[in-house]
């Protein structure tokens, strides 16, 4: 009976695992995306403040 406890908890926790990895994932990939933004931001300013 017990077993059978174990195994749904281990479920259970590998499914909160995989959950929160998969969130990690997401905002590792926004954060990515903004400093991709920023550095495109520079570098205009860059080449706007060279060209003047």
């Amino acid at each position: 009976m017990s077993l059978g406890i174990k195994k749904l908890e281990l479920i259970e926790w590998s499914r909160f695992v995989i959950y929160v990895a998969s969130e990690l994932v997401e905002w590792s990939d926004f954060i990515m995306d903004a400093i991709h933004v920023i550095e495109f931001q520079i570098m205009v300013l860059c080449v706007l403040s060279v060209a003047r």
